[in-house]
């Protein structure tokens, strides 16, 4: 059970279809696409990050309310 809010990022870099484990998935992790796919994904949590920060009382609010919202649903067996 969680007992923090999370997130999962997720950026696309390899062919549409590609086998994850594959030699293509593993081909297409050593192109510049995959570089600069990696590059926006960590400028994604970094600006999060910075805003959680600058506007703690706008951002947190939401977020944690969506999170007991979600977590009582989990322990409801609702999800």
């Amino acid at each position: 059970m969680r007992h923090v809010p999370g997130t999962c990022i997720r950026v696309a870099f390899v062919p549409e279809g590609a086998a994850a484990h594959s030699q293509e998935y593993l081909d297409a992790g050593k192109t510049e696409e995959a570089h600069n796919a990696v590059v926006y994904g960590a400028k994604i949590l970094a600006l999060t990050g910075a805003r959680l920060i600058e506007e703690p009382r706008k951002s947190w609010k939401p977020i944690k309310k969506e999170f007991h919202e979600n977590l009582a649903k989990e322990l409801n067996g609702q999800s």
